[in-house]
């Protein structure tokens, strides 16, 4: 195991590794993969902005992503609404078919009877 600090390097045991983290040092496996970060270590002010803008980024999705799903929700029930409305108006229409088709009887009954007083009145 490896303890790495800047440019210094150290070949350590695994009983020094806490000792080593704890005093900022990171420590790399046999084939220099990193298993532990040293502690206190800090980032540079341009990598803390560019994490703060991912962040932002990744929040301002999370909003979308939550506005998406209650968009969806909304065309749903909008969906099932317009059935309905479909089904009503569709009712009103056959009803209206009715309507003026007894409007029109009467219209011939009222004919028929201003005819007949016509006639009586002679």
């Amino acid at each position: 195991m490896v303890a790495v600090k800047g440019n210094v390097e150290y070949t350590i045991t695994d009983a020094e590794k806490n000792y080593y983290i704890k005093n900022g040092f990171d420590i790399l496996d046999e084939n220099g993969k990193k298993v532990a970060d040293g502690e206190h270590k800090s980032v540079s002010y341009e990598k803390y902005k560019d994490l703060q803008e991912k962040y932002r980024k990744l929040e301002a999705k999370k909003t979308d992503d939550n506005e998406i799903k209650t968009l969806q929700e909304e065309i749903k029930d909008l969906k099932a609404k317009n059935e309905e409305l479909e089904a009503t108006n569709e009712e009103l229409a056959n009803s209206k078919s009715t309507i003026l088709a007894d409007n029109e009887n009467l219209k011939a009954e009222i004919v028929k009877l201003q005819e007949g007083i016509k006639k009586a009145k002679k």
